[in-house]
């Protein structure tokens, strides 16, 4: 059975050898500076108790035992020395009678082993071994202590030898204890105890006192034990935290490190413990520079330096503020005196001294500047004059601007979501869209005039430019129109066309734009093969100053529209009626087979103009003489064609009025009565 205990005992402590070691507690135990120190100061504790018992407690116990026994060594000298103190001096003849009876009682009674008399220069005078009787005490001890009146005594072991030499058969104190008369030392009593059996009994004591105190002592450094183990595991846990701490903070710097935005940690000192290269980019602060700083008096700009040194005491207490754990922007200031705009995300992590605050920092300036674009062209946008219409790629409006709004007639509502055809004025053909898309494809924009249609109904002008948007890989995104109303525009161009090429009292085209069609028709009369002529009549009107004269000019000037309404209805669409100063006119005729189609025209033109006009109720009459070139036969250019033609009316003047003359031919007269 004990074999089995012993043997199971024994796998136990193996076992937990071999835990300790694997789970690496022994080897913790002996690493950690604390707990090897409370290791060995268990083992020295658990040692002491013996120890303390051995070296201690034992010669305290064996010194109460001597100082017992000198107690009682005294005593029997008190009771012996009497009747020698009595006698004045000590020596062999003096002792009293019945001496050696008084001491065999006394040793009896105090079981004494051995007892000796001695005389003041140590000679024995009396001694339960009479064969000591008559020895001299030689030893220095007998006059340097005895004599001086001091007890003396010391232990002596079994097989020992007494102070005198003797050999000691069991364990004994001997005691010296002077008799002394007066402050005269007499002599000595000489006193042999045996304490084997108190000393046997003190060992035994000590031994199992020992016993248990080592047991105690086991007990407790196995338990102490026990916990160092627990003390050792929770180290290793955490170690092993620790040592996941590190790896987390090294990798948490190095994120910090290579991060784009700022990274930076306060003490709870309000001092910078953590700046990292984005810090050092954006603020323009070396790290050197920065670490150990007061956070608010570098990057905090001093007009708002007082708030925050107002917070960071309420910051410091519980960790809480008003930009702790939101996302905010607020004002940095660069190393070069310059302020950014920066978003800030803050955190609290508490520490041993105070709260720490961990920032992350990103320079929103290009953010800003871009959302200040954004807004000011937003703001261009709606507050634009012209029209701005916006469309993806498959040309469905996104958006509009109140100005499309006001030109069109449609709301925003209306249009968003619709393609712009829905505009559309019917005017132009498909081709004009097909080439609109075409150049905006190939160019990436075009512009132009194109007629659309407002809500109303209202046909207007717009100038148009279209602009295609493409991304960073150059790929349509989307198209943006921009237009503007150009219908007074378009009305301004044709009056200005007006003046600048129609007469302006009678509405037919002027000089200029006379020449200007008689370029046109002789360009046009060089394509035809076929003999096909352009006739030019230069008119002048006979007897016009008279009415003029007579009637006023406002009669003179409703002869002169009158003039030009019948010369209108004489000729085609085709042909042109101008009126070039004064009372002149001249008319270019397209596309006539000969001369006789010319002079046929010629006579309804006089004919025409000889009828009576009626001008507020007067009745004028008047007539015209008139010139006639021909394209290509009497010039192939317009200066030298009205010329001819002027040479002409000269010479129809010249024959007397009223008629048309060819320059090759004769003046042919119309007179009133033939008319």
């Amino acid at each position: 059975m004990s074999y089995f205990t012993n043997h199971n005992h024994n796998n136990y402590r193996q076992g937990i050898a071999r835990i300790w070691c694997q789970t690496g507690i022994a080897g913790t135990l002996l690493r950690v500076p604390f707990l090897r120190n409370i290791l060995w100061l268990a083992a020295m504790v658990t040692l002491a108790f013996p120890l303390y018992e051995r070296f201690i407690a034992y010669p305290r116990f064996e010194a109460l035992l001597i100082h017992f026994v000198e107690d009682e060594a005294t005593r029997v000298t008190q009771h012996l020395g009497a009747p020698l103190r009595a006698l004045g001096e000590i020596a062999l003849t003096t002792l009293p009678k019945g001496f050696d009876r008084q001491a065999r009682e006394v040793m009896a009674d105090f079981h004494l082993e051995e007892l000796q008399i001695f005389a003041a220069d140590g000679t024995v005078i009396y001694s339960s071994d009479a064969g000591d009787v008559g020895k001299v005490n030689p030893h220095d001890y007998f006059h340097t202590q005895i004599a001086q009146g001091r007890v003396f005594s010391q232990v002596v072991r079994k097989a020992g030898a007494s102070m005198e030499g003797r050999n000691v058969q069991a364990d004994v104190v001997e005691v010296y204890v002077p008799i002394m008369r007066d402050g005269r030392f007499l002599g000595a009593c000489e006193i042999y105890f045996d304490i084997t059996a108190n000393r046997d009994t003190l060992d035994q004591l000590l031994t199992r006192s020992n016993r248990n105190l080592l047991g105690m002592g086991m007990a407790l450094f196995a338990v102490l034990l026990v916990g160092l183990g627990q003390a050792a595991v929770a180290v290793r846990g955490r170690e092993r935290a620790e040592g996941e701490l590190r790896t987390s903070e090294a990798r948490f710097r190095n994120m910090a490190k290579s991060a784009q935005d700022a990274v930076i940690e306060m003490d709870s000192q309000g001092r910078i413990a953590f700046w990292n290269q984005a810090a050092e980019r954006i603020f323009g602060f070396p790290v050197a520079r920065a670490q150990g700083q007061v956070l608010h008096d570098l990057i905090v700009p001093e007009r708002f330096r007082a708030a925050f040194a107002v917070n960071f005491p309420h910051f410091l207490t519980c960790g809480e503020g008003t930009i702790v754990g939101n996302t905010s922007e607020m004002v940095g200031c660069r190393a070069d005196g310059r302020e950014i705009p920066v978003e800030i995300s803050v955190a609290a992590v508490e520490g041993q001294t105070g709260w720490h605050a961990l920032g992350i920092l990103r320079d929103i300036s290009e953010r800003k500047e871009a959302e200040q674009h954004l807004k000011l062209g937003s703001n261009i946008i709606h507050h634009a004059a012209q029209g701005i219409i916006i469309t993806d790629t498959q040309v469905r409006i996104q958006m509009v601007n109140p100005a499309f709004s006001r030109l069109t007639g449609y709301t925003a509502a209306e249009a968003i979501g619709q393609n712009p055809r829905f505009l559309r004025s019917e005017r132009h053909d498909a081709a004009f869209y097909q080439t609109l898309w075409g150049h905006l494809m190939e160019s990436g924009d075009w512009q132009g005039t194109i007629w659309n249609r407002r809500k109303n109904g209202e046909i207007y002008a717009e100038w148009l430019s279209l602009s295609a948007i493409r991304n960073t890989h150059g790929e349509i995104t989307h198209y943006v129109g921009m237009f503007s109303d150009i219908s007074r525009l378009k009305e301004a161009e044709e009056g200005l066309e007006r003046l600048a090429f129609y007469d302006a009292l009678t509405g037919i085209p002027n000089r200029i734009l006379f020449r200007d069609r008689l370029h046109q028709a002789i360009k046009d009369n060089s394509r035809y093969e076929d003999g096909k002529k352009t006739a030019v009549f230069y008119l002048d009107l006979d007897w016009f100053k008279q009415v003029n004269d007579t009637h006023g000019h406002a009669v003179g000037d409703l002869l002169l529209q009158e003039v030009a309404r019948r010369l209108t209805t004489l000729v085609r669409d085709m042909d042109t009626v101008a009126r070039l100063g004064g009372d002149e006119f001249a008319m270019v005729v397209k596309y006539i087979p000969d001369e006789l189609m010319a002079e046929e025209i010629a006579a309804k033109i006089v004919v025409a103009i000889s009828k009576p006009f009626i001008l507020q109720g007067i009745a004028c009459h008047i007539g015209t003489s008139i010139g006639i070139a021909l394209y290509p036969d009497d010039a192939e250019d317009p200066e030298t064609l009205i010329k001819i033609a002027d040479a002409a009316m000269y010479e129809a003047k010249k024959a007397g009025r009223n008629g048309y003359c060819f320059n090759r031919l004769g003046a042919t007269h119309l007179s009133r009565d033939t008319l």
